[in-house]
């Protein structure tokens, strides 16, 4: 049987009359192709992270089932703040197979905040995209390291009304 560009199956002229049969590859179809496409997995956190200074520290993570040759696209919102004005951290978001994410992972995207008040969040978002060489656990995750200055311990604040999330789509 024929396929679409899309990988759906259907009847050539010269295939059989069992339509049950070609109904059931049509829908298994459509199912595979739904999988890898629009919402797959969202994280959220309304705690602060682990604190970070001169080591790149995970502040959240999350893992999901992938699928061998879907393109997937990343997208984290996260608060970050320092106790001391003046200084930047380097943040970043990665990936890696299986279910942990260190700052050994393919990094994806990378924001300098800035901070210039003590323990006001700036707000950054983080974005990426790749396509997976397997099919299994995948594990994405925003990490900080302080970039400027030498004495502010880092962090991602998240309370009830500062929600950190990463968000996994299938493009």
């Amino acid at each position: 049987m024929p396929d679409t560009p899309l990988g759906i199956t259907y009847p050539g002229s010269t295939g059989h009359t069992r339509l049950w049969e070609h109904f059931q590859t049509l829908a298994e179809d459509v199912d595979a192709l739904l999988a890898r496409k629009g919402w797959i997995a969202e994280g959220i956190r309304n705690t602060t992270s682990p604190t970070f200074t001169t080591v790149e520290t995970v502040v959240q993570s999350l893992t999901f089932d992938a699928i061998a040759g879907v393109k997937y696209k990343i997208t984290a919102l996260q608060s970050f703040q320092s106790t001391v004005a003046g200084e930047a951290a380097q943040v970043r978001l990665r990936w890696a197979v299986g279910t942990a994410v260190t700052a050994g992972g393919t990094q994806l995207d990378s924001k300098l905040p800035a901070a210039f008040t003590v323990n006001l969040g700036a707000l950054c978002s983080l974005v990426g995209t790749f396509v997976s060489p397997i099919t299994d656990k995948i594990t994405v995750g925003v990490t900080g390291i302080r970039s400027v200055g030498t004495t502010g311990t880092w962090s991602s604040f998240g309370d009830a009304k500062q929600l950190n999330t990463i968000l996994v789509e299938g493009v």
